[in-house]
């Protein structure tokens, strides 16, 4: 009888542990490919004009760190971020960059739910940019996602 049981025991737990590694899994799936016109910062770090993919980097559901990759994979950046709701009604995929004077910022990335997107923490050297053009307004850049 107890044999039966920790068999049925076991047999459920890897049924939930597979349930679990698929649902991880459709996280990771979740990414936008996007062509940058311009150079752009991520946290502290500047990187060039070019060709990104973006996806959720932990499979835990939480959906708040994302990594940036070059096309040519030589490029990687973390971005931290807090799910919050799409009220500029951004399109799935899109991209939106602050520009601070000649610098820009990633500020949000709409990946998944149309209803939600990632705003992006403010990095130390997007602040300080922030504060060194006060005086001037900033702008908003959309780039459209190609996935």
């Amino acid at each position: 009888m107890i044999k039966k049981f920790m068999q049925a025991m076991f047999l459920a737990a890897v049924v939930m542990s597979g349930l679990v590694g698929s649902a991880s899994a459709q996280v990771n799936t979740l990414a936008t490919k996007i062509k940058v016109d311009f150079d752009f910062n991520v946290g502290n770090r500047q990187l060039p004009a070019g060709e990104y993919r973006i996806k959720f980097l932990n499979n835990d559901n939480s959906q708040k760190l994302l990594m940036i990759s070059s096309a040519d994979g030589k490029t990687h950046a973390i971005i931290n971020g807090m799910t919050a709701p799409n009220t500029t009604r951004t399109e799935p995929g899109a991209v939106t960059f602050t520009q601070y004077g000649d610098k820009y910022f990633i500020s949000r990335i709409n990946i998944g739910d149309p209803a939600f997107t990632q705003e992006v923490i403010k990095s130390r050297a997007e602040r300080d940019a922030a504060r060194i053009v006060a005086n001037v307004s900033t702008t908003r850049v959309i780039v459209p996602g190609n996935e």
